[in-house]
């Protein structure tokens, strides 16, 4: 056991020794709350990205317009779970490396990927010139490439 996490002190009134937990994991007298800071696999990266947009990789027979319009409009054919068949998603290799994402919606933007589940990734998205905690679905990843 950590002791490390808990602060042990002495209660003179009830002559017993009391485990004091941090505020928000179920202390004395307080409910425990949700966890909203981000999990602790890894760490936000202590840089910038790579000052560079990488070019978006090209889908064989389609222009960047056409990567974004609807997948009915475009004809193309989906496999199980309704993922179209040219999505190349997240790569396990990304993890804690700067990867520049492509959503299907269009926006991209460099991201510095901690853990992968089975539906989310879950890190560090560049923004306003800082690093912020995000999860993305994998569903909505059109492509990656990390760095």
């Amino acid at each position: 056991m950590n002791r490390d996490k808990f602060n042990f002190s002495y209660n003179k009134e009830s002559e017993y020794h009391s485990q004091q937990l941090p505020p928000g994991r179920g202390g004395q007298n307080q409910p425990p709350m949700r966890n909203v800071e981000p999990p602790r696999m890894g760490g936000q990266p202590s840089s910038p990205p790579p000052n560079f947009t990488p070019e978006m990789p090209g889908m064989p027979g389609m222009n960047r317009e056409q990567t974004f319009m609807a997948p009915e409009e475009r004809g193309v054919q989906f496999r199980g779970g309704g993922r179209p068949i040219y999505q190349t998603g997240f790569n396990r290799r990304c993890l804690n490396r700067f990867t520049y994402i492509w959503l299907i919606n269009g926006n991209a933007f460099w991201f510095y990927p901690i853990n992968i589940g089975r539906q989310n990734v879950e890190g560090f998205r560049w923004r306003n010139d800082r690093w912020v905690y995000d999860r993305i679905q994998l569903r909505r990843i059109l492509f990656s490439t990390c760095f």
